[in-house]
Formats: structure tokens, sequence, C-alpha cells
């Protein structure tokens, strides 16, 4: 986006329409295009011009952990996405144990990272808690 025109109006219009949601114009702006960053009524921190969801961290360590947690769960959701067109391409093809088997490692592989995932989650809701 640093290279793309931005169009003042578009940026205009989706701020005005992110007030009118009940959104919270933020300090913070977005690193691609430099638009105020919003907060939605859920919690959640996007650019409402690149249409991006931002997490804000204050400190190397907690973005490295961000990193870590955003990487867990694109692997969760690829390994999500493989059981589910194994579960779907389920025929004769290979035997039900050998299936079963793959099933199985996946299912322990994506329970081992929601785990992880959750961890993580726990951790950063402590970590506030303790700071206020």
């Amino acid at each position: 986006m640093p290279d793309e025109i931005i169009d003042e109006g578009a940026r205009a219009k989706k701020m005005a329409d992110a007030l009118k949601r009940g959104f919270k114009m933020l300090e913070d702006t977005c690193p691609r295009c430099g638009t105020p960053l919003f907060q939605k009524p859920n919690g959640e921190v996007v650019c409402v011009y690149c249409g991006i969801p931002i997490i804000l961290v204050s400190s190397e360590e907690e973005a490295e952990e961000q990193k870590v947690r955003m990487r867990l769960i694109g692997i969760r959701d690829i390994l999500s996405l493989k059981l589910e067109e194994m579960l779907r391409d389920f025929y004769p093809r290979e035997s039900s144990v050998t299936m079963s088997a793959s099933i199985r490692e996946i299912s322990e592989a994506l329970l081992t990272v929601q785990k992880v995932i959750e961890r993580l989650s726990r951790k950063k809701k402590e970590e506030k808690a303790y700071r206020h």
C-alpha cells in the first residue's frame, strides 16, 4: 500500500462510516497506509481503509509472541482444511486403517496447536490483568 495512491475521499468516507457503526478512533495509525486505526465494539482493532485487522503490541517480545500465535493459527487452519479434505474424499482408495491413522495424526496435531494458541492467549490476558 505505501506505493499506492491513497484516495482521501474514500478514506474519509470509510472513517465516517466506522464512527457511525460505533467504532472508536485510536491514536495509533496503520503501518501500511497511515490511516488512524479503529477499535470495533468487539475490541478488534482494524484499519478501515486497508480492511485489515491490526494487533497492537507494547514491546518487541509481545510482537514476537503475536507472530508465533498468528503462525500457529495459520497452521491450525491448514490442518483443519486438510482434515476436512481427507474426510470429504474418504473412499475405499485407502484402507480404513491407513485413513484412520492419518486422521488421528492430523487431529492430534490440531489439538496440540490449539492448546498452544490457548496458552498464549491466557498468558496475554494474565499479563494485561497484571498491568492494570
